[in-house]
């Protein structure tokens, strides 16, 4: 998976044996999942500031 760049305010990308590469921007949350594979890329967190929840980011690989 090779995106340039993404933004959402939910980021979700999970794959198997395939690389995560690219700049993803988000207000709430990042979860980035593979296995086999590496993980490079550019994460923007921005809090809105309309809640108490913080942006949260989750980046995990296996194997990799």
């Amino acid at each position: 998976m090779r995106p340039q760049s993404a933004a959402a305010n939910v980021v979700s990308v999970l794959t198997s044996n395939k690389p995560i590469h690219g700049s993803f921007n988000t207000s709430t949350a990042i979860f980035l999942r593979t296995s086999n594979a590496e993980i490079t890329t550019r994460v923007n967190l921005f809090h809105t500031g309309d809640d108490d929840k913080p942006t949260a980011a989750s980046i995990h690989t296996s194997n990799g």
